[in-house]
């Protein structure tokens, strides 16, 4: 979800700006980049097949 995805970011950057970001961390993040980088493309991309479905419906009645 968005929400999960900003929650991520934000802790991920709190870290970084304290410092201390963990060592834990570390082998997850091509995996991070990797999810960040699908919602990027995923949900802009999800909103227009939403758009041109839903025009597509609206059209059809």
């Amino acid at each position: 979800s968005l929400v999960g995805c900003g929650y991520l970011v934000y802790n991920i950057l709190t870290y970084l700006s304290n410092g201390q970001i963990y060592p834990s961390y570390v082998p997850y993040m091509p995996y991070v980049a990797a999810y960040l980088t699908i919602g990027a493309v995923a949900y802009p991309f999800a909103y227009y097949a939403l758009v041109i479905s839903a025009q597509f419906i609206m059209f059809k009645n």
